[in-house]
C-alpha cells in the first residue's frame, strides 16, 4: 500500500522555492555547535525570507541542547526552535534539522543516530519542506543517515562548501 498526500491548494503550499534537501556544511565545532552550520542556517533563512515564507511556518530543530541554546539569539521570534523532542506532536510547513555534534569526538553524533525516532520525528514534522543541515561526508558514514542520503538531494553553494558524493 502506498500513502501519499494530495497536492495542496496554492494557498496552502509554501512559497519556498528551494526543494527539500541536504544543505552541506562542515567545520569545527564548539561543543556540539558547528559555526558553519549556523551560517548555512542564516543563509537558508534569508532565502526563505526572500520567498516570503512566514516565520511562524518554520521550525528549526536539533538533537542537541548546545545547538538549541545557540539558536535562541539567532532566530526570529516567530520561528519555532528547540530539540527534536520539543517537536513531537507539532508540525510546520518548513522544518530545518540542524545536526551539530562534536567534530572532534564521534560520541554525540553516534548518540543522535542510536535510535531512529530522532530522524523520524524530524522528517515527519515537515508538511512541505525538510532541510537537513550538516556535514554530509560525516553523517553518510552513520547508521540511518546512510539510507537517507540518496533520498535528499544536495544543495551546494549555500556556504561555499561542496560535499563529495561518494
Amino acid at each position: 500500500m502506498v500513502y501519499g498526500t494530495i497536492a495542496p491548494s496554492p494557498a496552502r503550499e509554501t512559497p519556498a522555492r528551494l526543494l527539500t534537501g541536504w544543505v552541506h556544511a562542515t567545520g569545527r565545532s564548539s561543543g556540539n555547535w558547528v559555526d558553519n552550520e549556523g551560517k548555512a542556517l542564516e543563509h537558508l533563512l534569508a532565502m526563505l525570507n526572500e520567498d516570503r515564507v512566514p516565520p511562524d511556518s518554520i521550525a528549526v530543530i536539533t538533537p542537541f541542547q548546545d545547538v538549541r541554546n545557540q539558536l535562541k539569539d539567532r532566530l526570529h521570534a516567530g520561528i519555532v526552535r528547540g530539540t527534536i523532542h520539543t517537536m513531537q506532536g507539532k508540525e510546520a510547513a518548513v522544518v530545518m534539522l540542524i545536526l551539530g555534534g562534536n567534530s572532534e569526538n564521534s560520541g554525540a553524533r553516534d548518540w543522535a543516530v542510536s535510535k531512529p525516532n530522532l530522524l523520524n520525528v524530524a522528517a515527519t514534522r515537515a508538511k512541505r519542506r525538510l532541510y537537513v543541515i550538516g556535514d554530509r561526508n560525516d553523517w553518510k558514514q552513520r547508521k540511518l543517515f546512510c539510507d537517507v542520503m540518496e533520498l535528499l538531494p544536495v544543495h551546494c553553494g549555500l556556504v561555499g562548501d561542496s560535499p563529495s558524493r561518494a
